[in-house]
Formats: C-alpha cells, sequence, structure tokens
C-alpha cells in the first residue's frame, strides 16, 4: 500500500490502528517486564484512623478525598499498573482520532447537501454573460 496514494482520512485511519497497536503491544512488554511494587512502608499509617482523621480535621472531608485521589493517581504510574495505564491512554486516543474522524464525515455530508440546496434554490433560467446579456438554454 502506498502511503502517498491515500486520502488524509485513510490516512488518519491507519495512524489510528497503529497507536492502538503500539500501545496495547507497549503495556503488554510492561506487564512482562515490570517487577511488582515492594510494599509500601507508610501504607499502615496512611489507612490508620489517626491520619484521615488528622486530614480532615486541617482541611475537611474535601482533603481527605483529595489525599485519597492523589494516592491512586500515582499509583496508576507503577508497576503492573502502569500497563493497564498505557492499555487504556492508547484505546482512548484510537477512539478520539475515530471519533473526530466521524464527526469530520458528517461535516461533509452537512456542507454538500447545503450547496446541493443553494444550486436547488438558484433560477434555473439561463446564465448571464460578464456584459448582462442573458443566454438562454435553448436554440
Amino acid at each position: 500500500m502506498a502511503w502517498k496514494t491515500l486520502g488524509v482520512k485513510a490516512r488518519s485511519r491507519l495512524v489510528s490502528w497503529y497507536v492502538l497497536a503500539g500501545g496495547l503491544v507497549s503495556s503488554l512488554i510492561l506487564y512482562l517486564v515490570v517487577p511488582p511494587i515492594e510494599e509500601d512502608r507508610l501504607k499502615d499509617l496512611v489507612e490508620s484512623r489517626g491520619y484521615t482523621h488528622a486530614l480532615q480535621a486541617w482541611g475537611g472531608k474535601a482533603n481527605v478525598l483529595q489525599d485519597e485521589f492523589g494516592r491512586w493517581f500515582v499509583s496508576l504510574w507503577h508497576g503492573k499498573q502502569l500497563a493497564a495505564t498505557v492499555a487504556w491512554f492508547s484505546v482512548l486516543v484510537f477512539l478520539a482520532i475515530h471519533l473526530i474522524l466521524a464527526q469530520n464525515r458528517y461535516e461533509g455530508h452537512a456542507n454538500a447537501n447545503s450547496s446541493l440546496r443553494k444550486e436547488h434554490d438558484e433560477p434555473s433560467g439561463g446564465s448571464q454573460s460578464a456584459s448582462g446579456e442573458s443566454h438562454e438554454g435553448g436554440a
């Protein structure tokens, strides 16, 4: 398949498939190669009631939720969880490219329909030349 003979949408679709395949292969390699995460030494402290109470006393429930979200987000970038993160990102990029292409396809149909309406709305008589003379379609 010659790259230059493909249209823009076909190239974009092909690139999206390459992104998906590359992301899934990368995530599989990460899953197989990355060692498991070592046990967190502060896990008992962070999950204790005293720590949670201190967080809530200083910043309220929002502070506790922010701390939990922060620890979850940081965990996405370490160990086997990193492989799942890479796989999900590659799937999301793949879907985003396809949704953008689908949106452009519908806009293209809308533009074609509006140009057809314009042609239909114009008078079907003859056309005028630059000098203003009318040229009828008959003999």
